[in-house]
């Protein structure tokens, strides 16, 4: 694959410039794909000022003309474009690891392969980081992207910015943001290393456990006004479980806190609370019940959580059709 040499100083400046390391898995989307290159390129080319930054693709051994399309691509765009094509399926979180794995940059971008950056993101980071080096990560706001143009903001916050301390009460408020995984920035030293501490806890949700890992080690801020557009009708090469894939989040917070058993349930409940359309995606008993039961005993789940859920579980239920019905008469946002 050829060996990788990570940026050093600027001859023409003098300073050692930002690194940042652009990680795109991706599998069967060669044309989002090339957008998605071309609209990175763009906004490097006119945002990345004091910023020395690649982006790294690793095929995921697709079906399509995905192999094609990058070899077109590393000729057509300014930016380094560094491929991987892989001779065998990784799975999903294997080709993330994969790309962490090969990134050297002192700060890692992970995006998905058909999720947009917004303009103005990349020039706030660096701001950001030019402003406070030592943050542990940076978290864009997200909107749903449909096939015909629309675009749907999600998490309408009440705020543009927000900085969040180190410690257990950030992990507790924004950790489970990492399940929008693209374009969350990360410093990646010993983040990665530290998830794969216990290889039987890895999960498909890894990006959870590095926004959990990066509140606990430094600062972290949230950006919800600057919004990636998530595609939503491209056919996905997964599936959610009963519970919505709790059981795959919850795992982040044993490896989070392997000693810690009374931590990790309010990091687990508190995600139950702040996600509740996973525990039942249409708000009918019907799909709430599987849901239980799937938690109740899927691997991965704390024995404690366990222990509450038959109490838990009707609560959260039942308030989240109270407040699907206050939105629905204008009582809340």
């Amino acid at each position: 694959m050829g060996s990788v040499v990570a940026p050093g100083p600027d001859a023409r400046d003098g300073f050692t410039r930002m690194t940042l390391d652009i990680l795109i898995p991706t599998f069967n989307r060669c044309s989002d794909l090339a957008k998605n290159v071309r609209l990175l390129n763009t906004l490097i080319e006119e945002e990345g000022s004091g910023l020395s930054c690649r982006i790294l693709v690793s095929n995921n051994c697709s079906e399509d003309d995905t192999a094609s399309t990058l070899e077109l691509l590393q000729s057509e765009v300014q930016t380094e474009l560094i491929v991987f094509n892989q001779t065998e399926n990784l799975g999903g979180e294997g080709n993330v690891i994969f790309l962490l794995h090969q990134a050297t940059a002192e700060r890692v971008m992970i995006v998905g392969d058909d999720d947009f950056l917004p303009r103005g993101y990349l020039r706030e980071v660096i701001r950001l980081l030019e402003r406070s080096p030592e943050l542990r990560a940076i978290i864009p706001g997200i909107a749903s992207l449909y096939c015909d143009g629309n675009v749907v903001p999600e998490r309408n916050e009440r705020f543009d910015s927000r900085l969040y301390p180190a410690g257990h009460s950030s992990v507790r408020a924004i950790s489970y943001l990492g399940h929008q995984i693209s374009g969350i920035v990360f410093m990646r030293q010993g983040m990665l290393d530290a998830y794969l501490t216990e290889p039987s806890l890895r999960n498909l949700y890894p990006t959870v456990f590095f926004l959990g890992y990066s509140c606990e080690n430094g600062q972290v801020v949230y950006l919800p006004k600057l919004k990636v557009l998530i595609s939503q009708d491209n056919q996905k090469y997964w599936n959610y479980d009963a519970s919505g894939l709790l059981s795959e989040i919850f795992r982040n917070y044993q490896l989070l806190y392997p000693r810690r058993p009374f931590l990790r349930l309010s990091m687990c409940l508190s995600v139950m609370i702040k996600q509740p359309t996973r525990l039942s995606f249409r708000m009918s008993p019907l799909y709430a019940v599987p849901a239980f039961f799937h938690l109740l005993f899927a691997p991965g789940v704390d024995p404690l959580v366990r222990l509450v859920l038959p109490v838990l579980f009707p609560v959260l239920y039942v308030r989240r059709i109270f407040r699907f019905l206050l939105r629905r008469i204008g009582w809340l946002r």
